[in-house]
C-alpha cells in the first residue's frame, strides 16, 4: 500500500503519521523495520542492546540524548543521526521540556532481539 501526503511541514507530517500514538511502524519486513517514536519530556528508553541488528536513529523534532556503551553520550537534535551497531548498549532519553520525535531503523530485522541491561548515567554498579 502506498500513501501520499500533500505539502505538509515536518511537524504536521509527524502528527499525521503518529496521530495520538507514541509509536508507529513505517516499514515492517524481515530485511528492515522502521518506525517513529514520540518521546514525551523526561521520557527514557532504558539501556539495552540487540544481538542481530544494527539500529539507526534520526531525530525529526526536538532533542534526544543517546548514551552508548555506558561511557559516552551524544545529543541528537532535529536532523542529527546516529548508528548503534549490533551488540552496543544504548539508552535514549528526552531530557528537555518539549516533546521529541525519533525515526529508528533496525536492519536486518529480527523480532524479539532487545536485551535489557539495567544501567543509568551516574548510577554506580
Amino acid at each position: 500500500m502506498r500513501t501520499t501526503v500533500e505539502a505538509a511541514s515536518g511537524d504536521e507530517l509527524v502528527r499525521l503519521i503518529l496521530g495520538a500514538r507514541e509509536r508507529t511502524a513505517l516499514i515492517d519486513s524481515p530485511a528492515c523495520f522502521a518506525g517513529l517514536k514520540a518521546f514525551a519530556p523526561g521520557e527514557v528508553f532504558e539501556n539495552h542492546f540487540h544481538e542481530h541488528y544494527d539500529e539507526f536513529f534520526a531525530v525529526i523534532t526536538g532533542e534526544v540524548v543517546v548514551w552508548q556503551g555506558r561511557a559516552s553520550h551524544t545529543v541528537l537534535s532535529a536532523g542529527s543521526t546516529l548508528l548503534c551497531p549490533r551488540g552496543s548498549h544504548h539508552r535514549l532519553a528526552n531530557e528537555r521540556d518539549a516533546p521529541a520525535v525519533l525515526l529508528y531503523v533496525k536492519t536486518p530485522y529480527v523480532a524479539d532481539d532487545t536485551h535489557w541491561v539495567p544501567w543509568a548515567p551516574g548510577v554506580q554498579e
